[in-house]
């Protein structure tokens, strides 16, 4: 797999990139690390990693759907599939570009954000966004995305009761 120069990869100018903490750095995903996985086995409740943010509210809502979705196989993969399949870390054509559907209360939503995510470059580059506990990264960039569809930041989202 070749990689993409940075400068072809798409960078996501409507992203407010305000954080709580001071020291953060925006590093792209494949900076982070060597080899990344969107997904790798299908999510469960307790894979999931709160991070630095005060956002526990919103790793409950996932833990919620996560349950829901799983006594409901068929959902879980309707789910998934709202994921687009060119979205991958692994091919020659990486864009940097992930797109997820949102319900924005209305009606589904695509909402675009790249692969920058928050590190603390201070403290070793301590991850500053949610995770899991098998490295995958669809909990950041659907944290991300859920940021940009509601106009936040995560200095907004430390606050909590969103």
């Amino acid at each position: 797999m070749s990689k993409q120069p940075d400068n072809i990869l798409f960078h996501d100018k409507n992203f407010k990139r305000d954080h709580p903490c001071s020291s953060v750095e925006w590093v792209r995903i494949k900076d982070i690390t060597a080899n990344p996985q969107y997904f790798s086995n299908d999510p469960c409740p307790c894979d999931l990693k709160q991070g630095d943010l005060g956002n526990c509210f919103f790793i409950s809502a996932i833990h919620t759907l996560i349950l829901y979705f799983s006594t409901h196989r068929n959902l879980l993969h309707k789910f998934l599939e709202r994921i687009k399949s060119w979205q991958r870390f692994d091919t020659a054509d990486y864009t940097g570009k992930f797109t997820f559907s949102l319900w924005n209360g209305f009606a589904y939503q695509d909402v675009e954000v790249d692969d920058y995510l928050p590190v603390n470059k201070n403290d070793s580059n301590t991850r500053l966004f949610s995770g899991n506990r098998h490295g995958e990264y669809w909990p950041p960039l659907l944290e991300k995305a859920t940021l940009k569809l509601l106009n936040l930041t995560y200095k907004d989202f430390d606050k909590g009761g969103y």
